[in-house]
């Protein structure tokens, strides 16, 4: 699923970001915390849902790209980040879960449950 968010003050100064969030069936095989690359010059930065955990421990994972003008504008920078994980996990035989397109109900863990 690709939701684009209306940054505020998070240093990457006022615009849109993609969020993109999916489950792997095969963890990715290394250790780091974090992993960024570029696609269509733009950063995207790979995440595990848990802070400080290895992707290779990861189930879920996140794709993050900030600094887009406009909804539409990061949108569509997210139907080509959906389509480009999809062909990768093809060839890589990764397999990934990118859902359905409808929204997943998600907690930030420091939030306490009523």
């Amino acid at each position: 699923m690709t939701t684009p968010h209306q940054s505020i003050n998070d240093g990457e100064g006022p615009g849109f970001r993609i969020l993109l969030r999916f489950r792997v069936a095969m963890p990715l095989g290394t250790d780091e915390i974090e992993r960024q690359f570029a696609l269509d010059a733009r950063t995207v930065r790979l995440t595990p849902e848990t802070a400080g955990q290895p992707l290779k421990e990861a189930k879920w994972l996140i794709f993050d790209a900030r600094g887009f003008r406009s909804d539409q504008e990061a949108k569509a920078f997210g139907e080509k980040l959906k389509m480009a994980t999809l062909f990768s996990s093809i060839f890589c035989r990764l397999g990934v879960d990118l859902g359905s397109g409808i929204p997943s109900l998600y907690l930030v863990p420091t939030i306490p449950r009523a």
